[in-house]
């Protein structure tokens, strides 16, 4: 993944790609955004993580916008599968990393 405006990403073997529009670090992350099996016809959706402080932790607001219906449930189960999940299991165990550890 590029850290500058403008360069290219791919995920999953380039079945997921698109450009990085903005990046503030540890605050936000805006790209454009596509999958392999999408139309040439069909626009790139705009993906936007926010990143916050909420509590003793942190909060990532997820924006996926302009997805065609025809991708939306595809996008929602990857979102939880690939992603959700495994960020909340690898906060979870530094959490608990931190509070043995302290």
């Amino acid at each position: 993944m590029s850290r500058r405006p403008g360069g290219p990403f791919a995920a999953f073997d380039g079945m997921l790609r698109g450009r990085m529009l903005a990046i503030l670090p540890k605050r936000l992350i805006v790209q454009s955004w596509r999958g392999s099996d999408w139309l040439k016809s069909e626009l790139d959706s705009i993906l936007v993580l926010a990143f916050s402080r909420a509590g003793r932790g942190g909060r990532i607001t997820l924006v996926h916008a302009h997805v065609r219906e025809r991708h939306r449930a595809g996008i929602r189960t990857g979102w939880h599968t690939y992603y959700r999940r495994p960020w909340r299991r690898s906060l979870r165990r530094r959490a608990a990393g931190r509070r043995t550890s302290a």
